[in-house]
């Protein structure tokens, strides 16, 4: 390979990481608010139920998307891509100046503004499952990779900055609001890194585009389901709890410790630290027994699930007994990370259609997201079965 083509092939490669922080921006960033939201939000402790609500109720987005626009007839892949990084740019900078608007509705107080502006967002990181994987698929599997390096690191960004804010403190160094405003920044850095995909490798997407579409059957979305049903049983599973379950119940969890608010900053944080570690050790380790390592992190997932519905969880009543939630939640994030980038290389191995595979991942995700918050919602709100305090 000469100089100038590994030279190309390494701004490529790192554009795909700057353009993979657009994918979960807002969730990322409200994530790692979590410890100062449940102080300074009329939700409480029970925040993390309706920010998952706000995020997963965006599914629709995609939804429509597979409906309609599946093999690009109205809207073409780019054209999306383009429209979702304007948005979150948007999203983020009125969050910065709304998220703390309250409305009173029922005789309560609401984050109405910030459960609005979540739900942009959340269109945002719901319908970018469904096209910048596809967008990378015309590429090397080294980019799809990239890509999903790209989209853990943003976690990273929000996590640093929070401990950099202190999150949770009661003398934070800067306001939620700053922090989102740094949100807005990633997608606008996100923005640009497209461009240069764009401007530099067009031709050779539009080549790869359309041999995708000639190749494509009025069946074949049915023979690759039929093929990738396995890793996508897994996706699925791993989804509902990643982006559903666990973020629900974990500030209802953290919450019944002993220096909740540090419990929870660090919960957050560490969580956020070893999604993209995970991710960058499945490109040296590579498993194809995804299966095995999906029953492994649903093992702590159900684990950190059943103590949420005790009223006094271990070691709840010690002053550093949330050590065993930040462990647990770490131990789930690291496995379940690990699992579904992995998940990626086994379907770029089978012997299918790799832009519709990909897509089916994604949508796969998304649904997982959107059936767990609204069955764990329900259980949070309309039952007992998670009680806020022991």
């Amino acid at each position: 390979m000469s100089e100038l083509k590994v030279h190309s092939t390494r701004k490529t490669y790192i554009a795909f990481v700057g353009f993979g922080l657009g994918s979960w921006v807002v969730s990322d960033f409200v994530f790692a608010q979590f410890a100062a939201l449940m102080q300074q939000t009329p939700e409480g402790y029970s925040i993390g139920a309706y920010v998952i609500v706000s995020l997963q109720s965006a599914n629709i987005f995609p939804m429509l998307y597979m409906l309609l626009n599946s093999r690009q007839h109205y809207i073409s892949i780019p054209t999306m891509i383009w429209g979702l990084l304007v948005l979150g740019m948007i999203a983020c900078s009125l969050l910065a100046v709304f998220w703390n608007s309250t409305t009173t509705i029922g005789g309560h107080l609401h984050s109405t503004a910030l459960f609005a502006l979540i739900f942009c967002g959340g269109a945002v990181s719901a319908t970018s499952t469904v096209v910048f994987y596809p967008f990378a698929a015309a590429y090397p599997v080294m980019f799809t990779s990239a890509l999903a390096t790209g989209e853990s690191f943003g976690a990273v960004i929000a996590g640093v900055l929070a401990i950099i804010q202190d999150v949770g403190s009661s003398k934070m160094n800067f306001s939620v609001g700053v922090a989102f405003l740094c949100g807005a920044v990633l997608f606008l850095f996100s923005f640009l890194s497209f461009a240069y995909l764009r401007r530099q490798h067009k031709s050779i997407e539009l080549v790869a585009d359309q041999e995708l579409l000639m190749e494509q059957a009025p069946t074949e979305h049915k023979d690759v389901l039929r093929v990738i049903w396995r890793p996508l049983l897994c996706q699925w599973l791993l989804a509902v709890f990643s982006f559903a379950v666990i973020p629900s119940i974990l500030p209802i969890l953290g919450g019944k410790y002993k220096n909740a608010p540090v419990v929870m900053k660090w919960t957050s944080i560490l969580g956020m630290l070893c999604d993209p570690a995970a991710r960058f050790l499945s490109g040296f380790y590579r498993t194809q027994r995804v299966e095995l390592f999906t029953v492994a992190a649903l093992f702590f997932a159900l684990w950190l699930t059943v103590w949420a519905s005790y009223k006094e969880p271990i070691w709840c009543k010690e002053k550093s007994g949330g050590v065993v939630v930040v462990v647990a939640n770490c131990l789930y994030t690291s496995l379940s990370a690990f699992t579904q980038t992995s998940l990626y290389s086994v379907l770029k191995n089978i012997d299918a259609n790799h832009k519709l595979a990909y897509q089916w991942s994604g949508f796969t995700t998304q649904m997982g997201a959107l059936i767990g918050t609204a069955v764990i919602f329900c259980l949070v709100t309309l039952t007992n079965a998670f009680p806020s305090s022991y």
